[in-house]
């Protein structure tokens, strides 16, 4: 026979106490001692713990059942079943305070008793399991992060774990009973963040609904949301539980890389993350933004997924392979090509994620655009290189002025002194015309020299000069070369010398007319202009296009074209001076001188000068000059070099003048009205005698803008000044 649980009988009455001992031992249940009075059921249950106590409501001693079953309850989990033999509502009434789990009626029915018993102990099964139950869901929902709540089916809350409490900030006692809707509101996540009405609009929807609320502390929190309805076994609603999943960290987490992802993709930079593949043993794309796409003109297909190496043009690619490998950081310039051919130079910067929560096969490529700034370095360097020809150039001049000067006089002066029949004559003339081309050369030397000052410059007709200029070289350029030229009516002028204007027409048409010995179309436009040319601030402009239809310019030429000395031309047919002298007296009056070329097509020039809209011309009126009549007059040549001394000497007395050689400044007296004195520019200033006795010579670099004969100086320009 299998023994069942142990049960304890409380009776007083002997016969029926033995009644149910046989009843329940031939059932199979193991009965204890039975017990007479309630202190003793008190002891039996706290030492024993039997699994069901019959306790006689009547008892002899001071406790009866009911006392006895009360304070067993608040010792021990014991259900009890009730014996009697009647039922006052007095006694029923306080029997229900004890829960019993039964009774049992006098005289005792071995079946109703047994049917009383069994089911007692199945309920008490059920309870234990139950309150086990409600033990381990209370822990495990007290031990989760999540705030879990439950409310009534009129939404008064009910039931908050730990981490409810925790948000809600009040522990269950202070809310219990009260609507949940009073200390939770939720908001839309939107730009209006409408507030919405209750909890109850979330209530079974499928998927969790992200909203804003506010903690204890008054803290935005953004939070999914999810309403579940408990219902019985007849679909009546009880009421709710609400779980809330904080997710605000991540949120702003996310938000924080959209906006990083957003520049990332926006940026003028471009950026590649390249992932290491052990297969192809090399770098491959693995993202690029937008900026490498218009950066390079590839589509996003093009690039993803292709090899770093690549991106580079032939023998670029080794030094920035060998640092992704050895995952260091590492800069360079490298010329790329773009997907429509064009080659752009680029400055690239190698960096590993510094993250240590990114794996170590990813690196970080960005690539900047500097075909501008290497634009800008090369014209700094071609800068550089025409002031260091001008510092030259201003050192050298002088004396080499010295000597085309002597040359020049004495040629002059065979060439006054024999006919054009005699053989002499031609061979001095080619000496004279040899002369004459180096000064031309040194005066393009001295451009470079920026001698000029704004002081210097006077407000030109750039019209008027440029008309004159043109007028002479059409019948130079010859038949085969058709000259348009187009100047604007209201032209604006320019501070500058009539000069600069003269070199910068005469230099780029003769290049045009080497660059088409078949002949061809040069056009020449004067215009005036507003706006930013070339990074030049904005402003009012001459703007001055020379085009060609001639053979054009490769390349690699076109960015020597104005390095002084170079020449595309033969040996001896070109000085390579022209194009860098128009670039020097462009840059002296801060304007900026743009290049397009193309072979067999042709070439353009386009030139910007600042002008002046504000200041008008103003003609002089014309000096009258009257030759001077009269005996010869003194000519003092005053501390000048003895070569050129030598040779005015010479010249002056031809012209019947009376020349003296004199190493002081001659004394007041010995010099009349009529007569005239020679002396170098640097000592004239300090001469009390009136300006129009006065010829002065550059003896220096800095004395070449300042005197009154050009240099080097013609024998017949200063014989012309005498006569003033």
């Amino acid at each position: 026979m299998i023994v069942r649980n142990s049960i304890c009988i409380v009776e007083d009455d002997v016969n029926s106490a033995f009644v149910l001992q046989t009843i329940l031992s031939k059932s199979g249940y193991e009965v204890l001692p039975t017990i007479s009075t309630g202190e003793e059921a008190i002891a039996c249950a706290t030492s024993d713990n039997p699994a069901l106590i019959l306790m006689d409501i009547t008892l002899s001693g001071k406790l009866d059942g009911i006392e006895a079953a009360k304070r067993i309850k608040q010792k021990c989990d014991i259900p009890i079943i009730y014996l009697t033999g009647y039922s006052p509502d007095t006694i029923i009434q306080r029997v229900k305070e004890t829960t019993p789990f039964g009774f049992i009626i006098k005289p005792y029915d071995p079946k109703s008793v047994l049917i009383t018993i069994e089911m007692a102990l199945h309920k008490a099964a059920i309870e234990r399991e139950s309150m086990e139950t409600k033990r381990r869901l209370a822990i495990t929902l007290g031990t989760l992060q999540t705030p879990v709540f439950s409310t009534d089916a009129a939404g008064n809350i009910t039931y908050l774990n730990a981490a409810a409490q925790n948000f809600l900030g009040f522990g269950l006692t202070h809310v219990m009973g009260q609507p949940l809707d009073h200390f939770l509101s939720f908001y839309a996540i939107n730009s209006k963040q409408k507030q919405i009405a209750s909890f109850l609009e979330f209530k079974d929807k499928r998927d969790a609904t992200e909203v804003i609320t506010l903690n204890k502390d008054r803290q935005q929190r953004y939070v999914r949301i999810q309403v579940n309805t408990l219902s019985d076994l007849y679909q009546n609603v009880e009421g709710y539980v609400i779980a809330l999943d904080d997710f605000t960290e991540q949120f702003h987490y996310e938000q924080n890389n959209q906006k990083l992802a957003s520049a990332l993709t926006n940026s003028h930079e471009g950026v590649i993350i390249a992932e290491w593949d052990s297969h192809a043993n090399e770098f491959v794309i693995e993202y690029c933004n937008e900026g490498l796409i218009q950066l390079l003109g590839h589509p996003v297909q093009a690039l993803k997924g292709q090899p770093v190496s690549k991106l580079f043009c032939k023998g670029f690619g080794e030094d920035i392979c060998n640092a992704l490998v050895q995952k260091c950081p590492y800069t360079t310039d490298i010329i790329m090509q773009r997907h429509d051919g064009k080659f752009i130079h680029t400055h690239w910067e190698v960096t590993p994620p510094s993250d240590k929560n990114v794996p170590e096969y990813y690196t970080i490529i960005t690539i900047n655009d500097v075909t501008h700034l290497h634009q800008l370095e090369e014209n700094l360097r071609q800068t550089q290189k025409i002031e260091a020809v001008g510092r030259l150039a201003s050192g050298i001049a002088h004396d080499f002025n010295n000597l085309l000067s002597v040359i020049n006089g004495y040629a002059e002066l065979v060439l006054n002194k024999v006919s054009q029949e005699q053989d002499v004559y031609a061979h001095v003339k080619h000496i004279y015309d040899a002369g004459y081309k180096g000064a031309l050369l040194v005066n393009q030397l001295m451009t470079f020299s920026r001698q000029n000052k704004q002081n210097e410059k006077t407000l030109i007709d750039v019209k008027r000069t440029a008309h004159n200029t043109l007028q002479m070289l059409q019948h130079w350029l010859g038949e085969k070369i058709q000259l348009s030229v187009r100047i604007d009516q209201n032209l604006w002028p320019i501070y500058s010398q009539e000069t600069h204007i003269d070199q910068i027409l005469v230099n780029l048409c003769v290049n045009a007319k080497d660059a088409m010995p078949q002949g061809g179309s040069l056009r020449v436009h004067f215009e005036n202009f507003t706006g930013t040319p070339n990074n030049l601030s904005y402003g009012h402009y001459i703007k001055l296009t020379v085009n060609d239809t001639g053979i054009g310019i490769d390349q690699d030429m076109q960015k020597k074209i104005f390095e002084p000395f170079f020449t595309t031309k033969p040996i001896g047919q070109g000085t390579g001076l022209g194009l860098p002298c128009v670039y020097g007296i462009v840059k002296q009056h801060n304007g900026t001188i743009l290049m397009d070329s193309q072979l067999n097509l042709g070439t353009t020039f386009t030139i910007f000068i600042p002008a002046n809209t504000h200041d008008s011309i103003r003609t002089p009126p014309q000096q009258v000059t009257h030759p001077v009549i009269g005996p010869k007059r003194n000519i003092f040549l005053v501390q000048l070099p003895d070569t050129i001394a030598e040779c005015l000497y010479h010249c002056l007395q031809i012209q019947k003048e009376t020349p003296h050689h004199c190493s002081q400044i001659p004394l007041a007296q010995a010099v009349t009205q009529k007569d005239r004195i020679i002396v170098p520019q640097s000592i004239a200033n300090r001469l009390n005698y009136p300006q129009n006795q006065i010829v002065s010579l550059p003896d220096s670099s800095e004395t070449y803008h300042h005197a009154s004969v050009s240099h080097p100086y013609a024998v017949c320009e200063i014989l012309k000044k005498l006569e003033l």
